[in-house]
């Protein structure tokens, strides 16, 4: 499996994350837990958000990405 890879660190300092790379992974989580789960509310999130660990666990050795992307799914709503 490829090495995540979206921090963005400025003169040795994290400064963020790619923002299109983080919320396409975002997306595909909850798109996991849609599937799964069989409907657009938060156990779905959830679910996404047990994917997304996995994923990162495997791929990510990026503490601060880690951080970043596991708030990003905390705060994911639907519309």
């Amino acid at each position: 499996m490829e090495k995540l890879n979206i921090g963005i660190y400025q003169n040795g300092e994290f400064a963020g994350v790619d923002n299109e790379a983080a919320c396409d992974l975002v997306e595909r989580a909850v798109k996991y837990g849609v599937k799964q789960w069989g409907k657009s509310d938060v156990m779905a999130i959830q679910i996404g958000a047990y994917w997304l660990e996995g994923y990162l666990s495997a791929c990510c050795d990026d503490e601060n990405v880690k951080r970043v992307l596991q708030e990003s799914i905390e705060h994911y709503f639907f519309i």
